[in-house]
C-alpha cells in the first residue's frame, strides 16, 4: 500500500513531538528573558509586584502547554512520564531557577524598605532554596492570605486552557481592619477584605509579587480548570532565624485542605 507524502509528513512529526527541544535553545530564551525584564516596570500598589506578558519563547510556551500533565503535580519524578519529566525538570532549573528568578530577586532589591525597616545584608537575604516548591496547578483555590517568613517572592506563570478566563489570575488586598502578618495570616471573612486588584490571567503571563506584612493575595473561587505554574523565592533559614526570630513558625502547616485546594 502506498502512503501519500503527507501522511508520512504527519508521522514524522508525530514522531519527533517533544524531541525538537531538546537541548533547549538557552542563548535565544536567555535573550528573549532577559529583554522581556529590560522592559519591565515594577508597580508598588498596593505592595511590589510586576506582570510580564509573553515572558517565554512561543515555542517553548507551546510546547510546555502540548504537554500539560492535566492534573495537579508536585512531585514530577513519580507523577510524570520520561519526556514530560525531562522537559519540566529543565523548565525548571535552567529557565525558571538560574534565569526568571535570578531576575526577579534582582528587580526586587530596589524594594527592600517595603519589607524589611532596617539595612540587611543581601548576599544573607538571596541564599535562597532555589530548588524546591515547582507546582503545576490544575486549579487553585485559596482564600486571602500572607505567605510565610521564608518566603521573599511569589513567582506565577498562567497557562489558561481558554481564551475567557482573564478574571481568574491572582486577586490583591487591602485588609480593612490594617491587619498584618503580625495579626494573621488567613482571612476567612472576605467582607473584611478590598479588593484592588485582579491580574490578567492571560496565557503565557508571568506575575511575581514581594512578601511583605500587608502582602494579601488569594483567589477564593473554585473554577476548573485554572492552570499555572507556580513557585517560591525563599530566604535562607538562617536569616528567617534571625530576623524574624518567633514569627519562624509560619514557615510551617502554612496550606491546608481548610484554606486551600
Amino acid at each position: 500500500m502506498k502512503m501519500s507524502r503527507s501522511f508520512i509528513l504527519i508521522i514524522g512529526i508525530v514522531f519527533l513531538r517533544g524531541q525538537e527541544l531538546f537541548p533547549l535553545d538557552m542563548e535565544r530564551i536567555e535573550k528573549h528573558v532577559r529583554e522581556k525584564f529590560s522592559e519591565a516596570v515594577i508597580e508598588t500598589r498596593p505592595f511590589p509586584h510586576l506582570i510580564i506578558e509573553n515572558i517565554l519563547p512561543e515555542e517553548l510556551y507551546e510546547e510546555l502547554v502540548a504537554n500539560w500533565p492535566g492534573h495537579t503535580v508536585k512531585d514530577i519524578e513519580n507523577d510524570l512520564g520520561n519526556y514530560d519529566k525531562k522537559l519540566w525538570q529543565e523548565f525548571f532549573t535552567s529557565v525558571m531557577n538560574n534565569l526568571i528568578k535570578r531576575n526577579i530577586g534582582a528587580m526586587f532589591r530596589r524594594y527592600l524598605r517595603y519589607r524589611f525597616e532596617d539595612d540587611i545584608c543581601w548576599i544573607s537575604l538571596c541564599n535562597s532554596k532555589h530548588l524546591r516548591d515547582h507546582t503545576l496547578y490544575e486549579s487553585l483555590y485559596i482564600l486571602p492570605h500572607l505567605d510565610h517568613a521564608s518566603t521573599f517572592a511569589a513567582v506565577i506563570i498562567y497557562f489558561p486552557e481558554k481564551n475567557n478566563q482573564i478574571n481568574f489570575g491572582t486577586q490583591f488586598y487591602r485588609h480593612k481592619e490594617e491587619k498584618t502578618s503580625i495579626d494573621i495570616i488567613w482571612e476567612h471573612d472576605l467582607s473584611k477584605m478590598e479588593l484592588l486588584k485582579i491580574v490578567p490571567f492571560k496565557r503565557n503571563t508571568l506575575c511575581a509579587f514581594m512578601q511583605t506584612p500587608c502582602a494579601w493575595h488569594g483567589f477564593p473561587m473554585k473554577v476548573l480548570p485554572r492552570r499555572m505554574y507556580m513557585s517560591n523565592i525563599y530566604v535562607s533559614n538562617a536569616f528567617s532565624e534571625q530576623y524574624y526570630g518567633h514569627a519562624w513558625h509560619l514557615e510551617e502547616g502554612y496550606l491546608d485542605e481548610e484554606h486551600s485546594y
